[in-house]
């Protein structure tokens, strides 16, 4: 009798930690299904973000450079604070890497960048109508970037963006007298 009293003592000792274990795996699981989960949607919304740049786009030799950006993707864009953008401006005998922080005022201070405005039709200052303040699908926005450095003529420079979710979009320009 005491053999089957040991044995189911036993019994509800491993039964104990094996649900104890198993709750624990399924809890894991769980975790890593919905980290999984979460960066499988942020892949799918990096590669719905498509920003395009101008091409063959020249600028006056200033101390800003105004770019047009549009939003041919699929997604949403805002918290521009969240954007990165490098100016690289060439000198001689080498290149100037300056990062500039966004800026919610227009004109821009030295060193940062701001959005002149977000339009359906940059060319014709058409505004947008939904959601204002947001880069939606199929806007055009205008940006100002003022870099510590003056933009000198006859030269070529570029402007990288990067969105708060990682898409790169590259502005090279010539800049002119």
């Amino acid at each position: 009798m005491h053999v089957v009293a040991a044995f189911l003592k036993s019994m509800g000792i491993m039964l104990s930690v094996v649900l104890t274990v198993g709750d624990s795996l399924l809890s894991t699981f769980g975790d890593i299904s919905e980290e999984w989960l979460g960066q499988q949607k942020k892949t799918e919304m990096k590669a719905d973000t498509i920003v395009s740049g101008p091409f063959g786009l020249e600028v006056t030799a200033s101390s800003t450079a105004q770019v047009t950006l549009s939003n041919d993707g699929e997604e949403p864009l805002a918290m521009f604070e969240d954007w990165d953008l490098i100016f690289e401006i060439q000198e001689s005998p080498g290149i100037d890497v300056l990062y500039l922080t966004y800026s919610s005022t227009t004109p821009p201070a030295t060193s940062t960048w701001a959005i002149e405005g977000l339009y359906l039709d940059a060319a014709s200052s058409t505004a947008e109508i939904i959601e204002p303040g947001v880069f939606n699908p199929g806007e055009e926005m205008v940006i100002i970037a003022k870099p510590s450095q003056a933009i000198v003529a006859n030269t070529y420079d570029r402007i990288t963006f990067v969105t708060d979710n990682g898409t790169v979009t590259k502005v090279t320009f010539k800049v002119n007298p």
